[in-house]
C-alpha cells in the first residue's frame, strides 16, 4: 500500500493506492478501507500533528 500527495503549486491531490503491482487472479476478492482525517495547524507543525494524529489512528484501529 503506498499514499503520497501530488503536491503543486496550483493543486494538491491525494492519492491511495492499494495493492501497487499485485497481481489477482481472476474472481479473487479483497477489501480495503481508507481513513482520511483532516486536521488544521499552522506551517511550523503539522509535521508533528500529522504524526500525532497518525499514531491516534493506528491506536483506534481494532
Amino acid at each position: 500500500m503506498k499514499t503520497f500527495y501530488w503536491d503543486k503549486r496550483v493543486y494538491h491531490k491525494l492519492y491511495n493506492h492499494l495493492y501497487l503491482h499485485a497481481v489477482l487472479k481472476k474472481g479473487k476478492k479483497f477489501e480495503a478501507k481508507v481513513v482520511l482525517r483532516c486536521v488544521e495547524t499552522n506551517s511550523a507543525a503539522w509535521k508533528k500533528k500529522i504524526m500525532a494524529l497518525s499514531a491516534e489512528t493506528a491506536a483506534e484501529k481494532p
